[in-house]
């Protein structure tokens, strides 16, 4: 997004400094010809908006799509280690079982 408004400012200020050189290089310049160059300002201070609105407009769907895959990540390894943890206690109540079946039987 900073690179965006750098380039945005940068376009700005060249087309803004445009009309000064212009003045300075043609002093007898006719009004008429300001008209022209407020446009062309107004078109590039929009083209410039427009620029930043859709680089903002990216970030924020790419923030919401790495958020999104983090939160599924983190569910899948939550699911993980829950089947991780059940399969420990299985294994712990299997051994238990068994221990009391060889202290029933009288170790054998």
């Amino acid at each position: 997004m900073r690179k965006t408004m750098l380039a945005a400012f940068i376009v700005v200020a060249s087309v803004l400094t445009v009309p000064a050189f212009a003045q300075d290089a043609a002093k007898t310049a006719s009004t008429d010809a300001a008209a022209p160059a407020a446009a062309m300002q107004q078109d590039a201070a929009n083209t410039a908006d427009h620029a930043a609105t859709k680089a903002d407009t990216v970030v924020e769907h790419s923030s919401h799509k790495a958020k999104h895959a983090a939160h599924k990540s983190a569910a899948a390894a939550h699911k993980s280690a829950a089947e991780a943890h059940k399969s420990a206690a299985d294994a712990h109540e299997a051994a238990a079982a068994a221990h009391e079946s060889a202290a029933a039987t009288g170790g054998n």
